[in-house]
């Protein structure tokens, strides 16, 4: 079995040129997800969190718990 070097050589350059436009689709496709769950309100419902009242020393405590149908993309 004689593989053609020369056209082996071009399916890779193929290959190669794809390579990097397939992964810059992934990333875009993954940050568009990741910012559209930072402004959607839905996935920090303020009904999952507590805050205290003002103490005297002027910290808040914010206490935020981790509900189960939270996305596994912001966990």
């Amino acid at each position: 079995m004689e593989v053609d070097e020369e056209e082996a050589r071009a399916k890779m350059k193929t290959i190669l040129k794809t390579f990097p436009i397939e992964l810059e689709l992934k990333y875009d496709e993954k940050f568009t997800k990741l910012l559209n769950i930072l402004n959607d309100n839905r996935y920090h419902s303020p009904e999952y969190s507590e805050s205290d009242e003002e103490q005297p020393d002027g910290k808040r405590q914010i206490n935020v718990y981790n509900p189960s149908w939270r996305s596994e993309e912001v966990r």
